[in-house]
């Protein structure tokens, strides 16, 4: 437990220092924890990584909050047993059992909502819970919306997850600005994503009704390819780079609170770049002739994956960044996986240990330029404690 922490929050809570003030606070100590634990015992370094990783989300949490947060799921848990047998068959009981679904989904949802908006006046703790409350009910939006989509027969796949993606958006939206925080962040990053997929799973129908057939070797038409895998790929690289805009509004925050909220924005801006791209490079379908193969060259896919990777990367180096590391890592490591297992093993046990070769050279690389970018929040300088503010 860091006892600095816990003063800091008690000030919060008795008023006798604001949020903006205690927000700094945190992010001083912070800073003082990650210069010293270079110094530490290696045992004494790995807890102290587990507590700045946890201080992350808020303070460290307590007992009786692990415990409410237990107690919650239960209630919740429960709550939606009751629904089920009241609807008697279950969600696909008929339009008597859809409609208790929907009402009793979306009850669930604005409960938790109204909950949150109860607790975002609190301390950090309870802030922390508010967020965890938005985040559900979000979820809980999107359930609803799928099972009304169910009562008034919305026979269209992808047009039911586009409608559920637009409910988890709106809650997600109002809830992040009636409480910025990194779990309500997360909530909107994620409604965001699924708002995406919806939209290229719409498409999909159009996109698999085009022509597959792509040989290197002959010429094909041009829109093969263009249509099934460029275009998802160019997709997912904007809504990454409008998240990746979003990171970079959010890193102008003065406050820790907003640092962090960049932190997870620009680390989901870059995993999404890379794995949408991957996805959509890495597509198989049928080549025209009978077999069911990728529809671009690996290597090709690959060296667009690493020019993505390089250009996170260069990000990171630029804009001092973590979380942009991580996701070029993440890259790397997808397309030399891919081409290893692509071109170079043959058999299952050279396979394995080209990976695990690639695994421990990039770990190593991204470890030595993780010393050099730092770690999020070292370059920050301490601020100093206000006068009126008891010394730990």
């Amino acid at each position: 437990m860091n006892t600095v922490l816990d003063r800091i929050d008690a000030w919060q809570s008795t008023g006798l220092i604001d949020a903006s003030t205690a927000d700094r606070l945190r992010a001083a100590e912070a800073s003082t924890t990650e210069t010293t634990t270079s110094d530490e015992p290696s045992g004494d370094r790995a807890r102290s990584a587990a507590s700045v990783a946890s201080s992350f989300f808020g303070p460290t949490p307590t007992i009786v909050e692990v415990f409410a947060y237990l107690g919650a799921g239960f209630f919740l848990g429960a709550w939606s047993a009751f629904v089920v047998r009241l609807a008697g068959t279950g969600a696909t009981g008929g339009t008597g059992g859809e409609g208790i679904m929907t009402a009793g989904s979306w009850l669930a949802s604005a409960v938790l909502f109204g909950l949150g908006l109860f607790l975002r006046g609190g301390d950090a703790r309870r802030q922390r819970g508010a967020g965890v409350a938005i985040l559900v009910a979000t979820m809980g939006g999107a359930l609803g919306m799928d099972f009304l989509g169910r009562l008034l027969h919305v026979d269209s796949g992808p047009l039911q997850q586009l409608l559920d993606a637009v409910a988890a958006v709106a809650v997600a939206w109002a809830g992040r600005r009636l409480l910025p925080s990194v779990t309500t962040q997360i909530a909107l990053l994620g409604a965001v994503t699924a708002f995406g997929a919806a939209i290229l799973a719409y498409l999909e129908p159009m996109i698999s009704a085009a022509p597959a057939s792509i040989d290197f070797s002959q010429q094909q038409p041009a829109d093969s390819i263009l249509v099934r895998v460029v275009l998802p790929a160019i997709a997912w690289l904007v809504v990454a780079f409008a998240i990746g805009l979003v990171g970079l509004a959010e890193a102008r925050s003065t406050d820790d609170l907003g640092r962090r909220r960049a932190t997870v924005t620009r680390f989901w801006a870059g995993i999404l770049a890379v794995l949408g791209l991957a996805t959509s490079a890495f597509r198989s379908g049928s080549l025209g002739d009978g077999t069911y193969d990728r529809l671009v060259e690996p290597w090709v896919a690959d060296v667009v994956v690493i020019v993505l990777a390089a250009i996170l990367l260069e990000r990171a180096l630029r804009r001092d960044s973590a979380a942009f590391m991580i996701a070029a890592a993440i890259g790397l490591v997808t397309a030399l996986t891919d081409f290893n297992f692509s071109y170079l093993s043959e058999s299952r046990d050279v396979g394995l240990v080209i990976e695990g070769v690639i695994l421990l050279g990039v770990g190593f690389a991204a470890d030595r330029l993780r010393r050099r970018i730092g770690s999020p929040g070292s370059e920050r300088t301490p601020v100093p404690v206000p006068a009126d503010v008891p010394q730990a």
